[in-house]
């Protein structure tokens, strides 16, 4: 409010200096000690140009406020741009900032499978790229209850970085996001406090990260830092990472049918009844008493076929009973049966099972970044909506306004041969100065503070160091659709001068 105050008072107070003769005159002073910048005579160019050019060095003032006007204009677009570029569509600076590492694969272990040995398993399989562990517990560090991600390399990580010191490596080491580094007051080299189930122990800050993810209340900690206070700490999970070009739901095909899978999906190659490759012998038995209790071989065939169906169907049904229990209720150790007749046909153990289930990962996190990604492009999308309107407005009051105050000078031209087009061209040109430096001016203040601006934004979800990447062709192409937009509107509001006639001014209509 102030500033609107501001502005207008001294936009009014220009009213003061002007004198009666020159309101008689129409705004037209007797003559002009200032110096001339662009003479007729030596000014290269059109003559519309020359003239727009006198124009521009006449009002100064007015020039000089749409400069100010399309620089801010430039930076707001440059800047979503920019945001947009890095957010909407290249998705690899949000895949870092959800702090989670996206690998290929998530294959999560049976509860009675040594997870060493099906790691190795799984790593020797033919067009694995590598295999990691990075897993999520909570944890009270400094007496705030925090995600801790723990790893035992965190080398083989790939979306994951710290934008300050290294990645622990030994078990008295964490990482800490800035967010919460600054809210402690600590610094690299301090050390904190991390307490689990009662037990507590000190570590040292190596690192610092950023991430949104729980609003940068996570910490980074080394498998062996976490046994300090989580000693009965086991590992369920495996991230797997796989060559280049490679199918991944085809590959989770692959790997259910290598492996025996307590829930297994519905990928390529694992339909009907050989969803799990862990046919057991009970199984058969139940087929060949149920192939052998028909009449005649062709009902017998047909009935072995029903019951074939109804034991594969029942013994899925099973599998998922067994994944539930496991999953939502913490059961480790789960039996089944099914009698026929008093005897056993159908029968199995979570001991039978090598995984519990696999997950195509970078699905699971590609459709959330997507979310994140189309707001960003909707936001861009706003904001150059808004930048057109604004650049359509101010371009409307300010040629609006010149067309009345110069409307017996534009009737002069007339009156010695100027077609419209020249004058329109002239109202045009005397605009491109101001809209080409202030264009410029706005991008380059864009480029040399988005990421300290984006910073600042983004502070409070847990983001310290915003390394947005600035592409110069981008800038300029921005750039020069903002001057060639502002040109055009200024040629067409300039239209109105068609309705100046010198008949007009000397009837004084």
């Amino acid at each position: 409010m102030a500033v609107v105050v501001l502005v207008a008072w001294r936009s009014a107070a220009a009213a003061a200096k002007i004198l009666p003769v020159e309101a008689l005159r129409g705004g037209i002073k007797s003559h002009s000690f200032k110096k001339e910048h662009f003479p007729l005579e030596r000014t290269r160019g059109s003559l519309s140009m020359a003239l727009g050019l006198k124009s521009m060095a006449f009002n100064r003032k007015m020039y000089l406020m749409v400069g100010i006007i399309f620089a801010g204009i430039a930076f707001a677009s440059a800047f979503s741009i920019i945001t947009w570029w890095n957010m909407g569509i290249n998705d690899d600076l949000v895949l870092k900032m959800t702090g989670y590492e996206i690998s290929d694969i998530m294959v999560y272990k049976a509860p009675h499978e040594n997870y060493e040995e099906l790691t190795e398993k799984i790593g020797a399989m033919e067009g694995v790229r590598k295999v990691s562990l990075y897993e999520m517990e909570s944890l009270s560090v400094e007496g705030e209850l925090l995600s801790c991600y723990v790893s035992d390399d965190f080398g083989k990580l790939e979306m994951v970085e710290v934008y300050e010191g290294n990645f622990p490596e030994y078990d008295n080491e964490i990482v800490v996001t800035g967010l919460l580094a600054r809210s402690w007051g600590k610094k690299i080299g301090d050390t904190v406090t991390v307490s689990s189930n009662g037990a507590s122990a000190e570590y040292v800050i190596c690192g610092l990260t950023q991430t949104m993810n729980n609003f940068g209340r996570i910490c980074f900690m080394h498998e062996t830092g976490l046994l300090r206070v989580e000693p009965y700490y086991e590992k369920n999970s495996i991230q797997v990472y796989l060559e280049p070009g490679l199918d991944i739901d085809t590959f989770i095909g692959a790997m259910e049918q290598s492996f025996r899978v307590l829930s297994p999906s519905a990928s390529p190659g694992n339909t009907g009844a050989d969803m799990n490759s862990n046919t057991d012998s009970s199984t058969d038995a139940g087929t060949n008493a149920g192939t052998n209790a028909g009449t005649d071989s062709g009902a017998s065939m047909e009935t072995g076929t029903k019951k074939q169906e109804a034991l594969a169907a029942a013994k899925r049904k099973a599998e998922e009973k067994l994944a539930a229990l496991i999953s939502m209720y913490g059961v480790d150790s789960a039996q089944y049966a099914l009698m026929v007749d008093g005897e056993v046909v159908l029968s199995g153990d979570t001991n039978d099972y090598e995984i519990d289930r696999i997950e195509n990962n970078r699905r699971l996190f590609v459709s959330n970044v997507d979310s994140i990604a189309d707001s960003t492009r909707m936001m861009a999308a706003l904001i150059i909506t808004g930048t057109v309107l604004l650049v359509v407005l101010v371009l409307y009051m300010v040629i609006k306004s010149m067309l009345t105050r110069r409307r017996g000078e534009f009737g002069i031209y007339k009156a010695l041969g100027y077609t419209d087009r020249q004058l329109m061209e002239q109202i045009a040109i005397s605009f491109l100065p101001a809209s080409v430096g202030g264009t410029l001016a706005g991008s380059l203040a864009a480029c040399l503070s988005v990421n300290r601006m984006a910073s600042l934004l983004f502070e409070q979800l847990g983001i310290s160091e915003m390394n947005f990447v600035v592409e110069p062709w981008l800038i300029l192409l921005m750039a020069f659709a903002l001057v060639v937009f502002a040109f055009a509107v200024s040629m067409v509001l300039a239209g109105k001068i068609r309705g100046i006639t010198v008949y007009g001014l000397l009837t004084e209509e």
